[in-house]
């Protein structure tokens, strides 16, 4: 079903304009936000398992995070969403950082989408799908050309539906606009920490599938998760499906410890897989990722988490 929506008041009225793209036409911009916000900075903690004391401990002063924000309403309810952009080595690469969406909740905010490895600004379309107005990211890394990509509510998440070149910016509001610096960010406060089997819950394995712990090292530490497996096991032929809490990675093994892993929202990126004592790791941006790839690997890591 595809209904009206609209931006909101707040962000007409507080905009500026500006020429934007190669084509000279006049944008909404809105500027990002600086001043703190403790509802919405508990929900990036709760969001954001990578990012505890343990994690900023094991990076030092470069392991603090800092993070921006710009208000919009998307779904048309009266309410503003919140594109929420983070900073520091946790969740930043060469292709740029984390970025998060939440929507006002009973005492503060949920989640709705993260899309890894994101760049400022973030275009918010006309176009509605499903009441959500659609977004537009620009994209670029692995080798592959820069790119908008058009993002639309499928009635639940964000899901990417078509690429444009990156010479001519798509028209809308400009969230997230300005120069977003480290140093302009508000700093963030690291969570405490969660056990593996809490929070949010990867989806069930199929019948081919199976429930496993996967991770990401980061600064020396690793974070440990349920998640599940799917597809070929590791070293193919074919491609394997790891399906991580917060976010889905499709390896496509192309032979002789290559791949291509492909996280949502990005283009696939070339890595080289090692696997080890049932554990299959590669390496991506300054982080390695793992995942217990043998049954009975997994399911002794499993029980080590109770």
């Amino acid at each position: 079903m595809r209904v009206r929506g609209r931006i909101s008041a707040a962000v007409l009225s507080g905009a500026t304009f500006a020429s934007c793209g190669g084509s000279g036409t006049a944008m909404t911009e809105l500027p990002f936000q600086t001043a703190p916000d403790k509802a919405l900075e508990t929900a990036i903690q709760k969001a954001s398992s990578s990012y505890t004391r343990a994690t900023v401990e094991a990076g030092g002063e470069s392991g603090r995070a800092r993070y921006v924000y710009s208000r919009v309403d998307l779904n048309g309810d009266g309410k503003d969403e919140v594109l929420v952009y983070l900073l520091g080595s946790v969740f930043c690469g060469s292709g740029g950082c984390n970025l998060q969406l939440f929507t006002p909740a009973q005492g503060g905010y949920d989640l709705v989408d993260e899309f890894p490895i994101s760049r400022t600004p973030v275009i918010v379309s006309p176009q509605v799908t499903e009441g959500w107005h659609d977004l537009f990211k620009l994209e670029s890394g692995g080798g592959a050309p820069a790119s908008y990509v058009r993002y639309a509510f499928d009635g639940r998440h964000y899901v990417e539906r078509g690429r444009t070149d990156a010479a001519t910016a798509p028209t809308g509001t400009r969230a997230l606009a300005g120069e977003v610096t480290f140093n302009a960010g508000i700093p963030l406060e690291p969570g405490e920490g969660r056990a593996a089997d809490s929070g949010p819950a990867a989806p069930a394995p199929s019948a081919t599938g199976f429930s496993t712990v996967c991770g990401v090292t980061v600064g020396g530490q690793d974070h440990r998760y349920r998640c599940t497996v799917e597809g070929a096991q590791a070293g193919g032929p074919g491609s394997t499906v790891l399906s991580f809490p917060d976010n889905t990675v499709t390896i496509n093994w192309l032979g002789g410890g290559k791949a291509t892993a492909t996280f949502t929202g990005m283009v696939p990126m070339s890595v080289t897989i090692s696997t080890a004592d049932g554990v299959t790791r590669f390496p991506f941006e300054d982080k390695v990722y793992f995942y217990a790839s043998d049954r009975a690997t997994a399911a002794a890591q499993l029980d080590s988490l109770h």
